[in-house]
């Protein structure tokens, strides 16, 4: 009876673990069946897919250029002519806007991070819906749960002197209960609970992920190669060896006062 009634206080836990999941997941669902609903736009969908700025201008790139809006060259440098149709999309009109009046064409990269292109990170960011994008940390305090349940076991039946069954010894079987126990209770958090950092919502993400990847599956496979080469920032070259060697063999040169002879006294 010890070991059930600790059992049963393991379960209430975990019972009320998952009702409070749900509640806290209500206003999300509400969301995501809205905007299932209504559609999404593809940038949105990028965003929502990866959470990355990047992502999320590749695909708005890739956008104005199936659209005929965007033009790019074979080494990835992305314009906009002056008489080129605006998108009707907000968003992707503030990025056309911000590449035509750009002076030089622009690479992928430079789209996330330059401010020539605030609005329309800004309005990646204003329009993503405020999802949870991962499940919390429920399985973790369950199993550190499940560690004190066991524990509390074993300390309430050794110390409350309950019979062991099968003619066990008493203090033996309590000490050994918490070893039996928590293994069990870790893999029964661990096969019902989802992982820390698993998506919240798969199923919405793979929804954000075909609208996204049918952008991608529409703009030529030239044009997507090319704009891909610039998806990251490259790093600044590094100094060459020879060039730190000449900077430091110049600064080991010292004047001590003498001439180009070595010479340095007051005559012969």
């Amino acid at each position: 009876m010890i070991i059930l009634g600790w059992l049963v206080g393991f379960l209430v836990v975990d019972v009320s673990l998952r009702v409070s999941r749900w509640w806290d997941g209500r206003r999300d669902r509400v969301v995501i069946r809205q905007i299932m609903a209504d559609g999404v736009s593809p940038v949105q969908a990028a965003f929502q897919r990866a959470h990355w700025m990047p992502h999320a201008a590749e695909v708005a790139l890739a956008g104005l250029l199936a659209d005929g809006v965007a033009q790019v060259s074979d080494d990835g440098l992305v314009t906009v002519e002056e008489s080129a149709p605006l998108p009707v999309d907000p968003t992707l009109r503030a990025l056309a806007e911000a590449l035509r009046d750009r002076a030089e064409p622009t690479p992928l990269y430079e789209v996330a991070s330059e401010p020539e292109f605030e609005a329309f990170r800004r309005g990646v960011l204003d329009g993503a819906p405020p999802l949870k994008r991962y499940n919390g940390s429920q399985r973790t305090g369950l199993i550190w749960f499940g560690f004190l349940i066991s524990l509390g076991t074993g300390l309430h039946g050794g110390l409350a002197g309950a019979p062991a069954p099968g003619g066990i010894e008493e203090a033996e079987f309590w000490a050994a209960v918490p070893l039996f126990c928590w293994p069990v209770l870790c893999l029964w958090a661990a096969l019902t609970w989802p992982g820390s950092f698993t998506p919240r919502w798969p199923d919405f993400e793979r929804y954000c992920a075909a609208v996204a990847d049918a952008v991608l599956a529409r703009t030529p496979p030239r044009d997507l190669a090319a704009l891909r080469l610039h998806r990251i920032r490259p790093r600044p070259p590094e100094p060459t060896r020879a060039a730190s060697g000449e900077r430091r063999g110049g600064d080991d040169v010292l004047d001590w006062g003498g001439d180009a002879d070595g010479g340095g006294g007051d005559g012969e």
